[in-house]
């Protein structure tokens, strides 16, 4: 459990459920320490880079470009 705005629950297989510290700025401006689970941090650390991907892939694929100017899956095989 992660209480980020309001309580977020992760679940996973991967990840050990230890704990590691992250910094985070009040609302003052100063930063701080402060305890975050280490499966948080993980999906924090690599989730950008997924996006990312997930962005440049839409934009120039192949078949993704043939479905939206020809209408369909299907018609790229018929």
């Amino acid at each position: 459990m992660w209480g980020d705005n309001t309580i977020v629950y992760f679940l996973s297989s991967q990840v050990v459920a230890s704990a590691t510290t992250v910094r985070r700025r009040e609302g003052t401006g100063i930063p701080s320490n402060m305890p975050c689970p280490g499966l948080v941090h993980e999906y924090q650390r690599y989730m950008g880079g997924v996006d990312r991907h997930d962005q440049l892939r839409l934009q120039s694929h192949p078949l993704q470009m043939s479905i939206r100017h020809f209408g369909g899956y299907g018609a790229n095989f018929a």
